[in-house]
């Protein structure tokens, strides 16, 4: 029987037993920690797995660039033609590629109108999807006696610049900028330099 007996024979409640009173809290302190630990646990799983993720996309997500620009037709009176190619480094295609350019005669140094040419560039119509390589080709009107000899002398630059707009495989939007000047002219060569601002991309 549970409990003690007065000596009129009733039977009062039991003393509390303070061993199973600490058990108790032990018990919920044991919970409490186990549910600490198992969150912090999920957050760490969550974190590592987010971080494999975005490993994984930056080794296989496309990366364009633009290279091998060339000013294949550059004659006083005839039409300029300027041709460059985009590449993928990448191990994926991209895709929705857009690539929106301008091309010109600065004054040199061009620095400090870079900027605001780019800001003017609008995204041209059309898009399309690159493997490896896209090349591409701009002609454009003849270039006046003047501004040849200013080129060759340094006074002026002929500038190639551009935005590529494209989706890598995981959807993500990414841009890259691209700006080369011609500068001088060598024994009829024209000699190619990336512009101090513009050449850059996420």
């Amino acid at each position: 029987m549970n409990g003690n007996t007065t000596a009129n024979g009733s039977t009062t409640a039991p003393a509390p037993n303070p061993d199973k009173k600490h058990a108790d809290w032990a018990a919920l302190f044991v919970a409490a920690l186990a549910l600490v630990v198992s969150i912090w646990t999920a957050c760490q799983t969550e974190r590592e797995i987010r971080e494999s993720e975005r490993d994984r996309a930056r080794q296989e997500r496309a990366y364009l660039a633009v290279e091998d620009v060339r000013l294949v037709q550059y004659e006083t009176g005839k039409p300029w033609k300027v041709a460059y190619a985009i590449e993928n480094h990448g191990q994926t295609p991209a895709f929705d590629v857009v690539d929106s350019f301008q091309v010109g005669v600065f004054d040199a140094p061009i620095s400090s109108t870079l900027e605001r040419q780019f800001a003017t560039l609008v995204d041209r119509p059309g898009s399309s999807t690159i493997n490896k390589q896209l090349s591409r080709a701009i002609v454009g009107p003849a270039l006046p006696w003047s501004k040849v000899r200013d080129i060759a002398q340094g006074r002026k630059a002929f500038v190639l610049l551009g935005r590529v707009k494209y989706k890598d495989v995981f959807e993500q939007p990414r841009v890259v900028r691209y700006c080369f000047a011609l500068r001088t002219l060598v024994g009829g060569e024209v000699m190619q330099a990336r512009c101090p601002v513009g050449n850059d991309g996420t």
